[in-house]
């Protein structure tokens, strides 16, 4: 099987990161994280930071999950994500904003 990995370490296809996983005893935990992360930004629309935080993940796994992985096991539940993200991406200038006036806020406040 190694003769698959590409250059970088990386495996250049879901058939082979499939095999790969079977034959470390992994099964299919990169598609199943994937997909269940990828419900869960669908259903609340959280950002990539809080999905992460509530998973138990850092913020590059779950970006990973959803950008990666998720393409190639469901392409249709990847576009809803990636249009998500994109609309974090648009207003996270705003949020970051609005917590620096609050920062301030409260310590005029003391």
């Amino acid at each position: 099987m190694t003769q698959n990995i590409g250059a970088h370490g990386h495996l250049p296809g879901m058939r082979q990161l499939v095999e790969y996983l079977s034959e470390r005893g992994e099964g299919m935990t990169h598609i199943d994280n994937a997909l269940r992360l990828g419900r869960h930004m669908i259903m609340t629309r959280d950002t990539l930071g809080k999905i992460a935080k509530e998973h138990g993940l850092s913020v590059s796994t779950v970006r990973r999950y959803i950008n990666k992985v998720l393409p190639e096991v469901n392409p249709e539940m990847a576009k809803h994500c990636k249009v998500i993200i994109d609309y974090h991406k648009a207003v996270r200038h705003i949020r970051g904003g609005e917590a620096t006036r609050i920062k301030y806020r409260k310590a005029d406040k003391a």
